[in-house]
């Protein structure tokens, strides 16, 4: 009985150690066969190249003309192929969340394509090119690891819409911790989510997620979408995410005291000012702008109805969560931008103050934040007025 028992165990011992080598096998001759036939990219990407997408999400998102076409170009950018010549062109990069990436929008109605139309050809001879580079979810520490590689891209100018998703991610911690900063992230991860393509890490850099560096994990994260929401949390082709997610706030708890905002707000402002110092440190003059929103006491029911942000946890998947009121989010939201406004003051920085620029209607948000066309254009028009000044200067320097 013994001498079968243990055969029994010798057996299930071997098959387990040949199931073990075989995989690692198969793996490391996937990993291989990636490295030479599927080559990672030497330089940073925004998003995925030459990607192309339609939406017809103006049901749900108001305001919105459809369908609509999201086109990549093959430097990452939501913009139009830039210029083999680099002297023709003024180039601008502009960083920011989902105000900036403007998803639902057409390619030709969104404030970055519409501000390189308004600015056009320069006195100088040179042709405006601005390149979107905005994503969803992303927040001032992502536009940090961004900077830091910018330089590949030679910016003449650099413009950050920025301050809501870092008010965002302060709101879905509540009140766990009143002292809590927002939680930190190692660079690394800071990367995957801010870029769609990135260079290959040495498997001994990061000996603690030594398998983020193998291609197979990259090649999984491209397949399945590497972004800073999960994909319920992602918008869907033809806007249905927006009404799942509006009747999740409408039938979820309400508060209209918000948590700590301090901790969070301080390491805000100290994030945009390594944001300026990185800016000079290649050159460019940098623009910040302040985040605009619908939120105000006294919104109609028809407004409310039209709103899904501001909750704690995950909201968007999780009944009952609970939801801070429209003037609450208005006063956090202001916050923000103020310690935006003190950097400007403070620093180097150019601003925009486009949450004074844009009024709280539906007219202009077919959300909390996210503009209709006609916000666009104002948007648009209001970037155009305080970039043209820059300009200027520049022109005066080089003559």
């Amino acid at each position: 009985m013994l001498s079968t028992a243990g055969a029994r165990a010798r057996t299930i011992v071997f098959r387990g150690s040949s199931i073990f080598a075989g995989v690692t096998i198969a793996l490391v001759f996937a990993e291989l066969v990636l490295r030479v036939f599927l080559p990672t990219p030497s330089r940073y990407f925004a998003m995925t190249p030459n990607l192309q997408a339609t939406f017809s999400a103006q049901l749900h998102a108001k305001g919105i003309q459809g369908p609509t076409v999201f086109k990549v170009n093959s430097m990452g950018f939501r913009s139009r192929e830039w210029s083999t010549n680099r002297a023709s062109e003024y180039r601008i990069v502009c960083l920011g969340g989902s105000t900036t990436e403007s998803l639902l929008n057409d390619q030709d109605r969104i404030w970055t394509t519409l501000l390189e139309k308004r600015l056009g050809e320069l006195p100088d001879g040179r042709r405006a090119w601005v390149g979107n580079m905005g994503k969803a979810g992303l927040t001032s520490r992502h536009h940090v690891v961004q900077l830091k590689h910018l330089n590949l891209y030679d910016p003449d100018l650099i413009v950050v819409l920025v301050g809501s998703s870092d008010f965002m991610s302060r709101l879905k911690q509540g009140d766990k911790n009143p002292n809590l900063a927002d939680p930190p992230e190692d660079e690394r991860t800071l990367e995957e989510q801010a870029f769609a393509a990135l260079p290959d890490e040495f498997l001994w850099d990061q000996p603690a997620t030594w398998y983020r560096s193998t291609r197979l994990w990259r090649r999984m994260s491209v397949l399945f979408g590497r972004s800073v929401l999960t994909g319920s949390q992602q918008q869907d082709q033809y806007g249905l995410s927006l009404e799942r997610w509006r009747a999740m706030r409408a039938n979820g708890k309400r508060s209209d005291k918000l948590p700590a905002l301090e901790a969070s707000l301080d390491s805000y402002e100290h994030t945009l000012k390594e944001i300026v110092s990185l800016a000079q440190n290649f050159g460019a003059p940098i623009v910040l702008m302040t985040q605009p929103s619908i939120w105000r006491a006294g919104l109609t029911d028809h407004e409310k109805g039209q709103l899904w942000m501001g909750g704690v946890g995950d909201f968007r998947d999780e009944p009952g969560s609970l939801y801070y009121e429209p003037e609450a989010l208005e006063r956090g939201i202001d916050a923000y931008n103020q310690r935006l406004l003190n950097v400007c003051r403070k620093t180097t920085a150019h601003c925009i103050d486009l949450a004074k620029a844009v009024p709280k209607s539906t007219d202009y948000f077919y959300d909390d934040e996210h503009f209709t066309d006609r916000g666009q254009e104002l948007v648009a028009g209001r970037v155009a007025e305080g970039v043209l000044p820059l300009l200027t200067d520049v022109r005066s320097e080089l003559r």
